[in-house]
This record gives structure tokens, C-alpha cells and sequence, in this order.
């Protein structure tokens, strides 16, 4: 089996030599013929370049380096799209006939509850599964990547416009809003561990099966009905897309705040929101 991993990185040092060292260890296992491991960091201010010039150094990534690209790319996640269609391009050039592709958020903590041995599993049973082109993991506690997610009866839109439109109706009171179209998505794991059909997902971490290689038409991209995710586009590439319950990665607690407050801490968050809302209008 031939897995290539591919990631943008910023300021990603208290995640990244974990999940590196979950890759590098995939190399030792008997039923992993190879790995590849491409990064492209740009215009980090912690110890990411740092932590990537080590592995490099070892001959154990791909790295490459972009600076200045908030410059360039003011959008964020037209930043993103950038660097990892870059890294596409140059996996097609390495001319390997890879089994899977699987791109990353190193930011976040991926690997933290699952084994070596339960990875490889998944990737085998996706390989002899027909009915499989790409799979998801599930973010615990709650399903935070709603930008990425398009699931007929959960997320069937770019929520952020949603919001955005409809918040700008509104002087006071946003925060319901949110609550309302946003906070209410993020849901449990369900109990059940049959898999989520979907159009779209990420969640930190994809595993894409490839049937020939790296195509041309593989690309990340914007459309103005999806603005908030760069997956959206590469996703319309593959038929079968499951998200997996009984696979999990930790949710970044930065997307899922509210979710994680008591009720106390609930009612405090949406007191200072209107706080502040109020202090706006009265400066306006």
C-alpha cells in the first residue's frame, strides 16, 4: 500500500511533531509499502520551520517554503486552496502510483485515538471496499468542520453566507443567530457507528482512494456558493464519501467553545456578546 500525506503548515508546533511521528511510524509497518510526506510551510511565527527543518534534515518530508504569502493571499482560504494545489502538483511530479491520498490540517491533534495498526486497518478496509472513494473521520466531542461539510439533512449549505446575510439584518442579537445556524450543527458522534453518507467533508484529515494516480482534475478551489472551505471543489471528484463514526479525531476547542460551556458559561458567553453588540451600536 502507497499513501501519500500532503499539508499546508503555520504555526502549527503544538500538534505537528505528533503527527508527523504517527507518520513516520507508518513507514515500519510490514503492509505499508511506502509513505511520502509533503509540506509546504509559509510565514509561520513559532517553531514550525524549526520542527520541519529537523525532519527534512532526516530525509523524512518533502518540504517547501513560501514566505510572504498573506502578502500575496489576504483571504485566508484562498491561502490555503494556493498551498495545497501547489502540493498537488508537485506529488503528480513525483510520478508515483499512489493507493491514497490523504491531506492534512496539522494544526490539529489527528492521531491521538487511533493506533498505528487501527489506521492501517481502515485504509485496508477502504481498499477492498468497492462502495468507498473517500472517507471521514468524526471530530469528538462535537463535529466541528461545518465549512467543509455538505450532508443532506445536516449541513446542505455554506452556513457562514447563510449567517452572514441574514446578521446583517440584524443590529442586536447575532449571537442567536449563531446559536441557531451554527452551534446547533455541531453535533455528538451519533451511537451508532454506521457510516454518514455525504458531498463533502474534512474534519482535519481525508483518505482518498486512488484509482489512477493524481488526475488533472484534482484541484482545490472557491466557488461563491462555498467560501469558507477549499474541499468543497476536490470533493466533486469522488462519488462515495462516507464519514466514519468509529473513527475519531479531538475537535479544536477553538471551533467548538460554546458547545464545551455549562449552562452558566453558556448564558455569560451570549451576555457579553450582546454587551458588546450594544457598546457598537451605541458608537455608531
Amino acid at each position: 500500500m502507497k499513501l501519500v500525506f500532503s499539508g499546508p503548515v503555520k504555526n502549527c508546533d503544538s500538534n505537528l511533531e505528533k503527527n508527523l511521528n504517527f507518520l513516520i511510524n507508518l513507514k515500519k509497518d510490514r503492509r505499508i509499502d511506502l509513505v511520502d510526506i509533503f509540506i509546504l510551510e509559509g510565514d509561520s511565527t513559532d517553531n514550525s520551520k524549526i520542527i520541519l527543518e529537523k525532519y527534512k534534515r532526516n530525509s523524512e518530508i518533502n518540504l517547501f517554503i513560501k514566505n510572504n504569502l498573506e502578502k500575496k493571499l489576504s483571504n485566508r482560504v484562498e491561502r490555503i486552496v494556493y498551498c495545497r494545489n501547489l502540493l498537488l502538483k508537485e506529488i503528480k511530479n513525483k510520478e508515483t502510483s499512489y493507493d491514497f491520498y490523504i491531506p492534512l490540517d496539522l494544526d490539529v491533534e489527528l492521531f491521538s485515538k487511533i493506533s498505528t495498526n487501527e489506521f492501517i486497518e481502515i485504509l485496508t478496509r477502504i481498499q477492498k471496499n468497492d462502495d468507498i472513494d473517500a472517507l471521514f473521520p468524526f471530530s469528538v466531542p462535537f463535529y466541528y468542520d461545518l465549512a467543509a461539510l455538505r450532508s443532506v439533512g445536516w449541513v446542505e449549505e455554506d452556513i457562514w453566507i447563510k449567517f452572514n446575510k441574514m446578521a446583517k439584518k440584524l443590529k442586536i442579537g447575532k449571537i442567536f443567530l449563531r446559536i441557531l445556524l451554527i452551534f446547533n450543527k455541531q453535533i455528538k458522534k451519533p451511537k451508532n457507528k454506521k457510516l454518514i453518507q455525504v458531498e463533502s467533508a474534512f474534519g482535519g484529515i481525508g483518505l482518498y482512494k486512488l484509482k489512477e494516480g493524481i488526475s488533472d482534475l484534482y484541484k482545490y478551489g472557491l466557488t461563491d456558493k462555498a467560501v469558507s472551505a477549499d474541499h468543497i471543489v476536490f470533493n466533486s471528484n469522488f462519488n462515495k464519501k462516507y464519514i466514519d463514526p468509529s473513527w475519531t479525531v479531538s475537535a479544536p476547542l477553538e471551533h467548538i467553545e460554546f458547545k464545551t460551556l455549562s449552562l452558566f458559561g453558556k448564558m455569560k458567553y451570549i451576555y457579553k456578546e450582546l454587551q458588546f453588540e450594544l457598546k457598537n451600536l451605541k458608537t455608531q
